[in-house]
């Protein structure tokens, strides 16, 4: 019987293709273009395919296989891969997730290059010159380094930083860690030495700093980006370098991959930048090699799935279990930003709470760290690696077939959703013992205020004179003059300065925005 044939492209470490070679039959590769990628798809009968990040896995590529039946990726991004077309046509991705290590030395090398002008420095004894007034620099010791998202990655920058004496302070609204300082976004902005940033590109991180933020920062702050490209505004962070505000950056992603001549950061002496090098160790590309072949062989040799970014088997009759349980999870996590101790789920059917809690896990952390590294089969063991206990339970319900509450512990306080299928509909129904219906989808202001009259009244005033339109508004109290919640589906989503502005309204105590 022939063995399977794997297509390996982008120059994967040796360490990997061994083991690949010991199940497969493997073809070699470099970097391919579109043209010859249809070429081989369609010539040849290959099960797999690994990529780095050269090689792109394009719609058409995909189409032209007949016999693809997972695309391995040997790094965490997945950017190069058209996984909507994979998920069509049946195809699993499969990613790794490591390199933490590899990519925080990356960005402590740039920190000290920055602070001490090192590649500057370099060049000018290069070209013969002698210049130390030119490069003085600046000491790290004792200065105030502030860490975004202290996941892997910005774990092991804070821990390295404290160990050369740095006073380490981070913003993560979903972790805690005693060894560090937590503050809020805005504090760290505003008393840190160096910013450097490790969250995932998204929706909520997109251009996360920008003018305003930079106008925030101390005088002589340092920048750092190792984490995606599109996180800090490369104009921005151009012209508070012009305007000396930033002393320096170091700089290893881009909005645009290869960088453009026209980025305004290449024109920029004190700027340090590195061609996205942040996982790129020998150690590094060896593990991430031998992380994706061990994946790809215990998938076609075995059927295991391990950090797909996009299956999850659901039969088509629990469709909408999963569906609901995304959503509230979801709703969970925007609801109820701190750092969560245990997530409890309770469904009135225990035959398919694996259903329910890979649901609710994936819609709470693909808000927090992003929906390229959680997936539902590896969402459970995310959470744990965060120190979250998952917690489930079956309560029939009396009102619906299927009723799930999402219930959040943290030290702050707790938090509970509830939700329910209706027909063939999404419901919210209960929302903290407050009960109400609405629908689970759209934008949604969430307003939680006093029962007093007007309340609703002013809340409508002012949407309309921000030219936020009302699609419909659901309402639920605790009792009469107690605590009351408004959902209010609109047709946009407002900015973070009209939500701030409603939540100043009279008898509002609280207000945000979520996403469904």
């Amino acid at each position: 019987m022939d063995k399977p044939k794997i297509l390996v492209c982008d120059g994967v470490d040796k360490a990997g293709v061994d083991i690949l070679t010991e199940h497969f039959e493997v073809e070699e590769r470099k970097k391919l273009e579109e043209p010859e990628l249809v070429s081989l798809l369609s010539s040849k009968d290959f099960s797999g395919i690994i990529v780095r990040s050269a090689t792109k896995i394009t719609s058409k590529a995909i189409e032209s296989s007949k016999s693809l039946k997972v695309i391995g990726r040997a790094g965490i991004g997945v950017d190069n891969i058209d996984v909507k077309s994979a998920t069509e046509k049946g195809i699993v991705v499969m990613n790794t997730l490591g390199a933490a290590n590899t990519t925080a030395e990356h960005t402590i090398a740039l920190i000290f290059s920055v602070a001490r002008k090192i590649p500057q420095a370099h060049i000018s004894v290069k070209n013969g010159k002698w210049e130390k007034e030119k490069f003085v620099g600046r000491e790290l010791f004792g200065k105030t380094i502030g860490v975004i998202g202290l996941g892997n990655i910005g774990k092991r920058v804070a821990e390295i930083a404290k160990g050369i004496g740095m006073r380490v302070i981070f913003y993560d609204p979903y972790v805690d860690d005693p060894r560090f300082e937590k503050k809020s976004f805005e504090e760290l902005i505003e008393n840190s030495d160096i910013i450097t940033v490790h969250v995932p590109l998204s929706d909520k991180t997109k251009g996360m700093i920008g003018e305003k933020e930079f106008e925030r920062m101390k005088n002589g702050v340092i920048i750092i980006n190792c984490a995606r490209g599109g996180i800090i505004d490369e104009k921005a962070l151009a012209k508070y370098i012009d305007h000396g505000k930033v002393l320096g950056a170091g700089v290893d992603v881009f909005s645009k991959e290869p960088i453009t001549p026209d980025n305004p950061l290449l024109e920029k002496e004190n700027v340090v930048l590195t061609p996205h090098l942040g996982a790129s160790t020998v150690e590094g590309q060896r593990n991430a090699s031998v992380e994706i072949a061990q994946k790809i062989v215990k998938f076609l040799k075995y059927g295991i799935i391990e950090d797909a970014v996009n299956f999850f088997p659901i039969p088509e009759d629990k469709r909408l279990v999963f569906e609901l349980s995304e959503k509230l999870g979801s709703f969970a996590s925007q609801a109820f930003a701190y750092a969560i101790k245990e997530i409890k789920i309770i469904s009135s059917s225990q035959d398919e709470m694996h259903i329910t809690k890979a649901g609710v896990l994936f819609g709470f952390l693909k808000n927090i760290i992003g929906s390229e590294m959680v997936t539902p089969l590896n969402a459970e063991k995310i959470a744990k690696s965060k120190g979250i206990t998952v917690a489930e339970k079956q309560q029939v319900s009396g009102d619906y077939k299927t009723k799930i509450t999402v219930q959040i512990v943290s030290d702050k306080g707790e938090f509970s959703v509830s939700g329910a299928i209706v027909g063939k509909s999404l419901r919210l129904i209960e929302i903290n013992s407050i009960q109400l219906e609405a629908p689970a989808e759209g934008n949604i202001i969430f307003s939680q205020n006093e029962d007093v009259p007007g309340v609703v009244g002013r809340i409508g005033t002012f949407l309309g004179e921000k030219n936020i339109n009302i699609a419909s508004i659901h309402l639920g109290r605790e009792k009469p003059g107690g605590k009351a919640i408004a959902l209010i589906s609109v047709d946009q989503m407002p900015d973070k300065e009209i939500i701030k502005q409603l939540e100043s309204l009279p008898n509002i105590i609280r207000a945000f925005f979520i996403k469904l």
